[in-house]
């Protein structure tokens, strides 16, 4: 039998082509396979010898892998400690002065034209006080009873909410009516005759101070806040209104068919520079001129 010998040289089996540049790599491995390949003649066969060169097993490249952070400590909300100057006076609840009138629920526990503070103690007349500072003015509207009704920040808002802060026309239109109203922060004097010294917490030049707000509204807002406002702005309160001590005291007056607590505070001498420096000192920028 006739017999026929090629070689030839089969193309490097890869996985992918190489690319461009690449890291070294290592030799190709060579294969020599020889096998017999049958022809249409049966007295002829033909030997081939195939020569594979296997492709190279690819360079593994390390890669670091950058471990997970731990997740940050939980906070327990810091330390504790017992700094009262990182106590915010929007944080806490101000003591209030009340006068009390002849409806209302103060008028089952004390005397009307009696000024009460926080709803707890009577304040003997003359009440002497300083202010700190005033509030906007604000409108509300005028309920039975003397409960506070709804509040708004300016006439547009009552008018858009179907009210008035015009008597004559509330009574005409049947509508609700709204009184001005101002808020006064203050620093009332302790009296010699008040026992309750936890009420009054500070103490300058021998004398113990308490904070409170005062609202003023109704007869409270024309006889009170109007006197204020007026010194604030003409008076003998020009410089600000720490620059004065002031007296409150009440009267009980009729309205018609009513009887109504009514309050006239009158300037009581000029402070002096430690006095506003201790007031500073305490409401550490708190008032609201």
């Amino acid at each position: 039998m006739a017999k026929i010998s090629f070689n030839k040289t089969a193309a490097p089996v890869a996985d992918a082509p190489a690319p461009a540049k690449s890291p070294a790599k290592s030799p190709a491995k060579v294969t020599k396979i020889k096998e017999k390949v049958p022809t249409p003649d049966p007295d002829v066969e033909i030997e081939t010898e195939t020569t594979v060169a296997e492709a190279p097993a690819p360079t593994t490249t390390a890669v670091a892998r950058r471990q997970p952070s731990a997740p940050p400590a939980t906070s327990s909300g810091g330390a504790f400690g017992d700094n009262d100057s990182e106590i915010d006076f929007s944080e806490i609840n101000l003591p209030k002065i009340n006068l009390v009138q002849k409806v209302g629920g103060l008028s089952e526990q004390f005397e009307p034209g009696e000024i009460v503070l926080n709803k707890e103690l009577v304040l003997p007349q003359p009440m002497r006080f300083a202010v700190v500072g005033m509030s906007k003015t604000q409108y509300v509207e005028r309920v039975q009873g003397g409960e506070m009704g709804n509040l708004f920040n300016s006439v547009e808002e009552v008018v858009e909410a179907g009210g008035t802060v015009i008597y004559a026309k509330a009574q005409e239109a049947d509508i609700p009516w709204y009184q001005r109203m101002k808020r006064a922060l203050i620093l009332i004097e302790k009296h010699d005759d008040v026992e309750d010294e936890d009420s009054f917490p500070y103490e300058h030049d021998g004398k113990k101070y308490a904070i409170a707000i005062w609202t003023m509204k109704g007869t409270a807002f024309t006889n009170a806040a109007k006197a204020l406002l007026t010194a604030r702005k003409i008076g003998c309160l020009k410089s600000g209104y720490l620059a004065t001590y002031w007296n409150a005291t009440t009267s009980i007056q009729q309205f018609g068919k009513n009887f109504a607590a009514v309050p006239a505070v009158k300037s009581d001498g000029k402070t002096t520079e430690e006095f506003r420096a201790f007031a500073a000192e305490v409401f550490n920028g708190q008032s609201d001129e």
